[in-house]
C-alpha cells in the first residue's frame, strides 16, 4: 500500500503539467529550385584552354561572356545580366560557342588548375582576370526591372 501511495505521489506532478504547444512553420517549395545567389562580385579567370572568363572561389559554375553571365545548375543553364541575376533559363543550343563545345567536367578541371596557378603566383600571375563592379552590375539589373533607379544611390547614374 505504501508503494502505491508513493508511486501515485511521484506521478502527480506529471499529470499536472499541461503539454507544451509549439508552433512550427515549415515552408517547403517542392519542384522550385533554390535561388542562385552570389553575394559579392566574384573573381573571374580566363583559363587558356577555355578562353572565356570563369568565376573562381565560389561554389557555382559561373561564366561571363559578351556582357552576360551564365551558370548551370542540375543540368539546366541560366543566363543573367548580372553576376547575381536575374536569371532566365536558356537552352543549351543558345549558349555561346565557348560554353557549348566543352563538357562541364573539363571546364571545372581547367578552372581549378588556373585558380591554383593564380593562388601560387598571385603577385606575378600573368593570366587574364576580371572582377565585376558591384554598383555597375546592380544598375544594369535594376534597369531591367523597373524605372532604372540605382537602389544604392537613390538615382539613375545616366540622368
Amino acid at each position: 500500500m505504501l508503494k502505491k501511495s508513493l508511486l501515485a505521489l511521484t506521478c502527480l506532478p506529471l499529470l499536472a503539467i499541461e503539454p507544451a504547444s509549439a508552433e512550427v512553420n515549415i515552408n517547403v517549395n517542392f519542384g522550385a529550385p533554390a535561388p542562385i545567389i552570389v553575394p559579392a562580385p566574384p573573381l573571374f579567370l580566363v583559363p587558356p584552354a577555355l578562353g572565356v572568363p570563369v568565376a573562381v572561389g565560389i561554389d557555382i559554375d559561373l561564366f561571363h561572356i559578351d556582357g552576360r553571365y551564365y551558370t548551370c545548375r542540375d543540368g539546366v543553364w541560366h543566363v543573367g545580366t548580372g553576376y547575381n541575376g536575374p536569371w532566365k533559363v536558356i537552352g543549351q543550343g543558345r549558349l555561346p560557342p565557348g560554353l557549348r563545345k566543352h563538357y562541364l567536367t573539363k571546364v571545372r578541371h581547367w578552372r581549378d588548375e588556373e585558380y591554383r596557378h593564380y593562388r601560387q603566383e598571385h603577385d606575378t600571375y600573368r593570366g587574364r582576370t576580371f572582377r565585376p563592379d558591384r554598383d555597375k552590375d546592380d544598375d544594369r539589373r535594376d534597369r531591367g526591372h523597373g524605372k532604372g533607379k540605382n537602389k544604392h544611390k537613390g538615382k539613375n547614374k545616366h540622368d
